[in-house]
């Protein structure tokens, strides 16, 4: 997760300008903007706004979350959930913690939507984002954008964790998130859940299926 202080500092001083990061870069910058660009960029958080306010009714559509256990360590219940496309993740998530963190197993060259869903899994208590597969750190990357982009207009300020493993097996990857990725202390309290998402590969979310049963035990607490 990098320090965004600095940008938020910049944009605050200097509300002419706002953030820009184009897809496949690994950096976030600020740039000044016309007029034009103001109404657009105010246009695409509205559309992203509209696409989450169906959220709730979404979900009730598709409901493919299973839970696996409970993390002894944390006490956190486990959950694979298989999504055909990133876009389709959010209403497919249906979990009773208000807080949780989601990992995510994909080949993020292909991904669309990417900024939209990002929002709306923030949305629905996303506070910790780990992600694996081919080109993994763009989805670090979006997420740092969509959540300062989300401060910008009105949101609290605060730190959505992120990490990505492109050095790592998928076991190693999904055990650093069911055990050992810990949220903001701001927004650990009810964070009580952990995804386990694969995207487009039924055999990577079989596999992430195995390896969450490895780290929990069943039952309720």
């Amino acid at each position: 997760m990098r320090d965004l202080s600095h940008l938020r500092l910049v944009l605050r001083r200097e509300p002419n300008k706002r953030i820009e990061r184009s897809r496949g870069a690994s950096s976030v910058r600020v740039r000044e903007v016309d007029d034009g660009d103001k109404a657009a960029s105010i246009d695409t958080t509205a559309a992203a706004r509209r696409s989450s306010s169906s959220l709730d009714d979404a979900r009730e559509v598709a409901v493919t979350t299973v839970e696996l256990g409970i993390e002894p360590t944390h006490h956190r219940r486990v959950y694979g959930c298989d999504s055909p496309t990133f876009e389709e993740l959010p209403r497919r998530i249906n979990i009773a913690s208000r807080r949780f963190v989601l990992f995510v197993a994909a080949d993020f060259g292909s991904l669309t939507g990417i900024n939209t869903t990002l929002a709306q899994l923030i949305d629905c208590g996303c506070v910790y984002l780990c992600a694996w597969g081919p080109g993994c750190e763009e989805l670090h990357d979006a997420m740092d954008y969509v959540a300062l982009a989300q401060e910008l207009d009105g949101a609290p300020e605060r730190t959505i964790m992120t990490t990505w493993h492109s050095g790592d097996s998928l076991e190693e990857a999904a055990e650093f998130a069911v055990r050992w990725a810990d949220p903001d202390e701001d927004l650990a309290e009810g964070c009580d859940s952990v995804v386990l998402a694969s995207i487009g590969n039924p055999r990577w979310g079989a596999d992430l299926a195995r390896i969450g049963t490895v780290h929990v035990r069943q039952g309720v607490i």
